[in-house]
C-alpha cells in the first residue's frame, strides 16, 4: 500500500507543477533574459541570488528549476482589466531543467516541458484555451525527448508549443493577453498548489506508518471478489437497520433501498460503490444513509456520527450542501423543522476562508482561520444564544408531548423513549412482514401447485388409506367366515392317509377360489393368506399414518402461514398505505421520518447540554489539539451530522495541531465521495486514512476526471515506485483505476466494493429515473446503460416543444485560440430564447418557474462558444441563463436544454462529443422536458456508430421534431443579398410551388429532405409533373432518405412518394445529410427557407414546430446562388439519380 500512496503523493506534486499558479510563484522567481534561455547559460548574478534562496545550498551543486521563456499579461481597456476574473499574468510554456553552480542549464532527466492544463480544452477557466489537451498528449506520446543537449531540449519545448497553439512562441497572440518580453526562472521545490494539504497528509501517513483498514482496502492493486448482493427477503430483513428518513415526502426506490440495506452491513475497512446514472436519486440515498446513522447512534446513546460528504469540484459539493438545507417536509407535524433557532440545514459547509466561493446565506459555514476555525458556531456557542435556544427548545418539546417540560434532561429522556418505541415499531412491522413473506415464499417453493390443493390432495390420500384399510378388514372378516363355512368332511379326509392329498388339493382349490373372488394374489395355503392379511394391514396402517402425518405437516404450515398472514393483515390495516405504495415505502414517509426527527431533536438537546458544559467548565478543551478538535466535530455533529467539503480541504479540517500536524486517523464514521467518477485517485487516496468506512457514489459514464498527468510522466512514476515493471503492463494497470493519468475513484471502488448486484455492475446500480420524460432518457438508456434504466416520469400530453428536437443552422465554425466557436449558432440560440421566453414563462408558471434562467440552459462542447453565448445572452438581457460545457450543468437540470455543437459540415475529422459516451450522456440527461440541438444538422449522421449518430436517430425520428421558428438573421442576406419577398403562409407556399412547376422553361429543382405521398396528393402535383415533363422540363427532387425511416423501416408514405415521383417522370436524387429546403426554377428564381416542399405537414397548427418562412430571390444574381447550392448537393449525392 505504501508504494501506491507515495506514487499518488508524487503524482499530486507533479500535477501542481504541471498546472502552477504563476501569479503566486512570481514573487519567488527570478527575472532572466530570453537570450540566457536560448543559450542555456544564466548570468552569474542571477545564479548567486538563486543559490542564496535555496535549501541545502551548501550541499548542492545542481538545482532543480523550471524555466518560463514567455510571460503574458492580461489586456486592459481604458486602464481596466477586460475581465476581472482573469489571472493577472500567465506563463504559457513551462520547461523543467537543471541548473548548475556555473549557470549552465541542462535538460531535466525526468520531467518534460508542458503547457498549463487549465489553459487547454476542455477547460472551465475564464482563459480562452490555447489548444487541446489531446494535442499535448499526442505530441508527447509520439516524440521522444532529446536530453543530450540543451539546444535540442529547448527546441523540443518550442515545437510542443507550436504544435499545440499553431504559433511560434515569439509570435503567439491571445485575445485576452499580451506577450511581454519577460522570462522567469523558479526553484522547483515549492508546494504551492491546491493539493498541499493532501500532500501533507500523505507525508504524515508515511511518517506515522498508519495502516488504516479502509485505506488498505482502497489503495490496493489486488481486489477481493465482492459478495453477491442479498436478494428479496434477505435484503428486506436488512430494512430493520434502515432507521431513518429525512423527508416525509419521498420514499426510496427499489434500487436505492437495496443499496441502503447493504450500507447497514458495512464494517470498518469496508466500502461499497453505488453507480448513480443521471436522475436516479443519489441525493435521496445519501440523505437516507445520514438519517439512518443519526438514528442508530441516538438509539444506542453513542456519540453522534461524523459523516463527511466530499468531492473534487465545487458544483458537486455545493449541490450536496444545498440539498441538506432543502429537505422537503410536508404536512403539519410538531416534529418538523429544527428546535434550535438559526439552524437551517443538516449539513455544515467546510471551506477555505481565502476562496471566493458561491455561498447561500442559509448555509452553515465553517472556515479556516488564524488560530483555528471560525464560522456559524461562533454565533450560537454563546451564553446569550444558549439561553434563547434552550427556551425555544423546551417550548417546542412541550408542544410535541403536550406537557410542561422544564429541563433539557427531561426532554432528552422523553425523546429517547419515544425514539426507541418508534424504532421498535419499525422492527415489529418489518419482522411481521418478513415472517409472512418467508412463509409464503417457502410454501410457494415447496408446493408450487398451491398449498390448499396439496391439503385437499393429502386429505384424499388419508381417506383413501382409511378406505383401503376398511376394505381389507372387511375382506379379512369374509376370509374368517369363509374358513368357518368349509365343508365338514374336508378335515376328516385330511386324517385319512389314502385320500389326504385329495383333501389338501380340494382345500387349496377352495382357497384359490376365495383369492380369485376377492381379487387377492393366488395363495393356496391358509397360512399364506393369513400372513398376507397381516402384512397388508401393517402396510395400510403405515400408509394411513404417513398420509396423516403429511396432511398434519401441510396443515400446520398452512395454519402458520394463515396466522402470519392474518397478523400481517392486522398490522397492515393500521398503516395508512397510499395507492400502490409498499409498506416499506409507507415506513419511509412515516415512522422512519418520525424516528429521524426524534433523533434530530434528541441530538439538539445533547448539543444544548454540551455547549452549556463548554461555556461553564474552564477545563473543557477548546484548543486545536487532538482532543479539542475531536470534541469540536462531535459537538457540531449534534446539530449537523453531515460535513460537506472538497477533498482538497478535508485534510485541513480533520487534522489537529499539537506541536506538529496530527491527522485524525479513522475519526470520520462514514466517508461519502460524490461524483466519484470525476475524482482522480491521488486526490482522494489520502483521505481514506481519516475514515472508518466509505460509500462511493458516481457514474463512470458521465463526466470523466480532468487528468493533469500526461501518460509519459505517469508511466515514469509508476515504474519509479515499482507499480509497473514492464512498460507493456500499463494497460493492465489502467483497469485498476489507480493510475493518475487515467484512473478514477469510482473505478477503484467498483473493484473493491464489498457487495455487488452483478460482476459487471461493480457495486449497486440506481435504475429508477425520475428526471427526464421517457422520450429523452431513452437515448441515454440506449447509449450508455444497456436499457437498465427504468423511466418513472410519464410523457407530457400536448407539450409545446418536441422532446428531442433540432433546428438546422447552417453556420460556420471557426477556430478561436485553441477552441472553436460558431457565431450564427450563438446568435440564433439567443434570439430564439429571447423571442420565445414569454411563451415559455407562461407555460411553466404553473410549476412556479418565473425566471427564464430556471427554464432554459445551453450546453456546448467548447469554451470559446460558451463565452460567445454568455456575451450575447448578456447583451440580450438574458444574463441569468446558464451556458457552458457539460461541467457547468453537471448535477444540475433544466426543463429545456439547448445544445450548440459548433461544428459545421466542413469539419472532416471526428467530433469532440463523440470521443466517448460521457459528453452527450450528460448533456441530454440535463433536460427534463426537451432537448434541442441548434446547429448544422449535416454534422449528424444516423448511419454513424457514434454517440452523435445515435442521437441523430432520435432527432430525425419524426419530421415534427424540427424547430422551424428560428431567425437566421442576416444569414441569407449575407450569403445572397436582399430577398425580393418573404413567404409565411401555407397557401402561399403551395401556390408558389405550383407556379414554379408551371412556369419553368428548362428545369425545376426541389430540395425536400422529407417526402410524403400525403403532401404530393394533397397539393395535386401529379398532373403538374406530367405536364412539365411532356413540355421537356427536367423536374429534379433531392431528398435525405435517412430522415424518412420509422425505426428500422422506411415510412410507407415515403416509399409511396418515391413511386409517385418516378411514375410521373421526376428525377429523384438521394443525398446524405441534407437538411436545407430549397426550390429553384431555371436560373431565374430561388426560394430557401424552412418549408418542406414535398412532406406531410399541410395543416400547420403548432406555434413552435411548424412556423414556416421562405425567402424568394429573383434577378440576375440568382444563377450564382443556385450554383453554390448545386455544388453542395453534388457533394452529397449518394447514388445516381432515380429517373422517372
Amino acid at each position: 500500500m505504501m508504494n501506491i500512496l507515495k506514487y499518488w503523493r508524487n503524482s499530486l506534486a507533479d500535477a501542481d507543477w504541471l498546472d502552477p499558479n504563476f501569479n503566486k510563484m512570481k514573487p519567488s522567481g527570478f527575472l532572466i533574459e530570453y537570450d540566457a534561455i536560448e543559450k542555456g547559460v544564466v548570468s552569474s548574478d542571477t545564479v548567486q541570488q538563486f543559490i542564496s534562496k535555496c535549501k541545502d545550498k551548501d550541499k548542492k551543486k545542481i538545482f532543480d528549476v523550471v524555466v518560463c521563456p514567455a510571460v503574458t499579461y492580461v489586456k486592459k481597456e481604458h486602464g481596466s482589466t477586460i475581465n476581472y476574473r482573469l489571472p493577472e499574468a500567465i506563463a504559457p510554456l513551462w520547461i523543467p531543467a537543471l541548473l548548475d553552480v556555473s549557470g549552465t542549464l541542462k535538460p531535466h532527466p525526468r520531467y518534460t516541458p508542458w503547457i498549463c492544463r487549465d489553459y487547454l480544452e476542455p477547460s472551465e477557466t475564464e482563459v480562452l484555451p490555447m489548444g487541446n489537451v489531446d494535442q499535448v498528449d499526442e505530441y508527447l506520446s509520439t516524440r521522444s525527448v532529446n536530453r543530450e543537449s540543451w539546444a535540442d531540449y529547448l527546441n523540443f519545448s518550442l515545437e510542443l508549443f507550436n504544435n499545440v497553439t499553431g504559433s511560434l512562441l515569439s509570435e503567439w497572440t491571445h485575445e485576452q493577453y499580451r506577450l511581454s518580453d519577460e522570462s522567469y526562472l523558479f526553484i522547483n521545490d515549492l508546494v504551492t498548489g491546491t493539493s498541499r494539504a493532501i500532500q501533507d497528509l500523505y507525508g504524515n501517513i508515511e511518517i506515522d506508518q498508519v495502516q488504516s483498514p479502509l485505506q488498505l482496502t482502497f489503495a490496493s492493486i489486488e481486489s477481493q471478489p465482492p459478495l453477491p448482493a442479498l436478494k428479496e427477503i434477505d435484503s428486506e430483513k436488512l430494512s430493520i437497520g434502515h432507521y431513518g428518513q429525512m423527508s416525509n415526502q419521498f420514499y426510496l426506490s427499489n434500487s436505492q433501498r437495496q443499496a441502503m440495506h447493504h450500507a447497514t452491513l458495512l464494517n470498518d475497512g469496508d466500502l461499497i460503490a453505488v453507480n448513480g446514472p443521471p436522475g436516479t436519486g443519489k441525493t435521496t440515498l445519501l440523505q437516507s444513509v445520514v438519517a439512518t446513522s443519526v438514528v442508530h447512534h441516538a438509539i444506542h446513546k453513542m456519540e453522534p456520527p461524523v459523516i463527511v460528504v466530499t468531492s473534487t469540484n465545487n458544483n458537486a459539493v455545493t449541490n450536496v450542501i444545498g440539498s441538506f438545507g432543502k429537505v422537503n417536509e410536508v404536512g403539519e407535524n410538531p416534529l418538523s423543522g429544527r428546535w434550535i433557532p438559526d439552524i437551517t440545514s443538516y449539513g455544515s459547509y467546510l471551506r477555505s476562508s481565502f476562496k471566493d466561493e458561491h455561498e447561500d446565506e442559509d448555509w452553515l459555514t465553517v472556515m479556516t482561520g488564524q488560530g483555528g476555525f471560525r464560522g456559524y458556531f461562533e454565533h450560537i456557542e454563546t451564553t446569550e444564544f444558549l439561553a434563547q435556544a434552550s427556551q425555544y427548545y423546551l417550548e417546542k418539546c412541550s408542544q410535541y408531548f403536550a406537557a410542561d417540560i422544564v429541563t433539557v434532561d427531561d426532554a432528552i429522556d422523553l425523546l429517547h423513549g419515544s425514539l426507541v418505541k418508534v424504532s421498535q415499531e419499525i422492527q415489529d412491522i418489518v419482522n411481521t412482514h418478513v415472517k409472512y413473506q418467508e412463509l409464503e415464499v417457502s410454501i410457494k417453493a415447496k408446493y408450487p401447485e398451491g398449498i390448499q390443493n396439496v391439503i385437499q390432495e393429502r386429505t384424499e390420500h388419508v381417506n383413501r388409506a382409511i378406505e383401503e384399510l376398511a376394505e381389507l378388514e372387511k375382506t379379512r372378516v369374509e376370509w374368517k367366515k369363509f374358513l368357518l363355512e368349509e365343508p365338514w368332511w374336508i378335515p376328516l379326509l385330511l386324517k385319512i392317509p389314502v385320500v389326504k392329498n385329495i383333501a389338501i388339493r380340494k382345500k387349496q382349490l377352495r382357497n384359490l377360489l376365495f383369492c380369485s373372488l376377492n381379487q387377492l394374489p393366488d395363495m393356496p395355503q391358509e397360512e399364506q393368506i393369513d400372513m398376507w392379511f397381516a402384512d397388508s394391514r401393517n402396510r395400510l396402517r403405515g400408509k394411513r399414518e404417513q398420509a396423516e402425518a403429511q396432511l398434519s405437516e401441510v396443515k400446520k404450515e398452512y395454519e402458520e402461514y394463515v396466522t402470519a398472514q392474518n397478523k400481517w393483515e392486522e398490522v397492515a390495516s393500521t398503516l395508512s398505505i397510499q395507492g400502490e405504495e409498499t409498506y416499506l415505502e409507507y415506513l419511509d414517509r412515516t415512522s422512519r421520518y418520525e424516528a429521524f426527527k426524534l433523533a434530530v431533536h434528541y441530538w439538539e438537546g445533547q448539543w444544548l447540554l454540551e455547549t452549556e458544559r463548554m461555556l461553564s467548565d474552564p477545563s473543557y478543551n477548546r484548543k486545536n489539539g487532538k482532543k479539542g478538535r475531536a470534541l469540536l466535530w462531535r459537538r457540531l455533529a449534534k446539530l449537523t451530522p453531515c460535513f460537506v467539503t472538497t477533498l482538497y480541504m478535508l485534510p485541513t479540517f480533520f487534522s489537529a495541531y499539537q506541536a506538529r500536524l496530527h491527522p485524525m486517523y479513522e475519526y470520520i464514521d462514514m466517508l461519502i465521495i460524490d461524483e466519484a467518477g470525476q475524482v482522480v485517485p491521488e486526490v482522494a487516496g489520502a483521505s481514506f486514512a481519516l475514515a472508518k468506512k466509505a460509500i462511493i457514489v458516481g457514474d463512470t459514464l458521465q463526466i470523466q476526471p480532468v487528468w493533469s498527468i500526461p501518460i509519459t510522466v505517469d508511466m515514469g512514476n509508476l515504474q519509479r515506485y515499482g507499480l509497473q515493471t514492464d512498460p507493456d503492463a500499463y494497460d493492465e494497470l489502467r483497469i485498476t483505476g489507480i493510475p493518475a493519468s487515467c484512473g478514477s475513484v469510482m473505478e477503484i471502488a467498483r473493484r473493491h466494493t464489498k457487495y455487488t448486484i452483478s460482476e459487471s455492475d461493480g457495486g449497486f446500480l440506481l435504475t429508477e429515473h425520475r428526471r427526464c420524460v421517457p422520450e429523452i432518457i431513452a437515448y441515454c438508456n440506449e447509449l450508455a446503460y444497456h436499457g437498465k434504466l427504468e423511466p418513472k416520469r410519464k410523457s407530457i400530453k400536448d407539450y409545446l416543444l418536441p422532446h428531442m428536437g433540432y433546428a438546422h443552422i447552417p453556420g460556420t465554425s471557426r477556430k478561436r485560440g485553441g477552441s472553436l466557436e460558431n457565431k450564427l449558432e450563438a446568435e440564433v440560440i439567443v434570439s430564439w430564447i429571447d423571442r420565445n421566453k414569454d411563451k415559455l414563462l407562461e407555460y411553466y408558471s404553473s410549476e412556479g418557474l418565473t425566471r427564464i434562467e430556471d427554464i432554459v440552459a445551453i450546453v456546448t462542447p467548447f469554451s470559446s462558444q460558451k463565452w460567445l453565448l454568455l456575451n450575447k445572452l448578456k447583451r440580450a438581457g438574458l444574463k441569468g441563463v446558464k451556458a457552458g460545457t457539460v461541467h457547468t450543468l453537471q448535477g444540475d437540470e433544466r426543463p429545456i436544454v439547448l445544445f450548440s455543437p459548433v461544428y459545421d459540415s466542413n469539419h472532416s475529422s471526428g467530433y469532440f462529443f463523440d470521443q466517448g459516451v460521457s459528453m452527450l450522456n450528460v448533456a441530454v440527461s440535463r433536460a427534463r422536458d426537451s432537448f434541442l440541438v441548434f446547429g448544422d444538422m449535416r454534422v449528424f449522421s444516423p448511419a454513424s456508430p457514434t454517440p452523435s449518430g445515435l442521437l441523430s436517430k432520435y432527432l430525425f425520428a419524426k419530421e415534427e421534431n424540427e424547430i422551424k421558428n428560428i431567425d437566421l438573421g442576416d444569414y441569407f442576406n449575407t450569403r445572397y443579398g436582399a430577398p425580393v419577398e418573404h413567404i409565411h403562409e401555407l397557401e402561399a407556399h403551395q401556390q408558389l410551388l405550383r407556379d414554379c412547376i408551371q412556369s419553368a422553361n428548362q428545369e425545376v429543382h426541389i430540395v425536400s429532405p422529407y417526402l410524403s405521398s400525403v403532401a404530393i396528393e394533397a397539393d395535386q402535383l401529379q398532373p403538374l409533373f406530367d405536364e412539365a415533363v411532356q413540355r421537356g422540363i427536367t423536374v429534379s427532387v433531392y431528398t435525405n432518405e435517412a430522415l424518412n425511416y420509422n425505426k428500422s423501416e422506411l415510412k410507407y408514405t415515403y416509399v409511396k412518394a418515391k413511386q409517385i415521383l418516378q411514375e410521373h417522370g421526376v428525377q429523384l436524387h438521394l443525398t446524405d445529410r441534407v437538411h436545407s429546403k430549397a426550390l429553384w426554377v431555371d436560373t431565374n428564381v430561388l426560394i430557401e427557407g424552412s418549408f418542406n416542399w414535398l412532406s406531410a405537414r399541410r395543416n400547420p397548427s403548432h406555434q413552435w414546430c411548424y412556423y414556416e418562412t421562405s425567402l424568394v430571390y429573383r434577378g440576375p444574381d440568382v444563377g450564382a446562388m443556385i450554383g453554390k447550392i448545386r455544388e453542395d448537393l453534388d457533394k452529397r449525392k449518394l447514388v445516381q439519380r432515380i429517373s422517372g
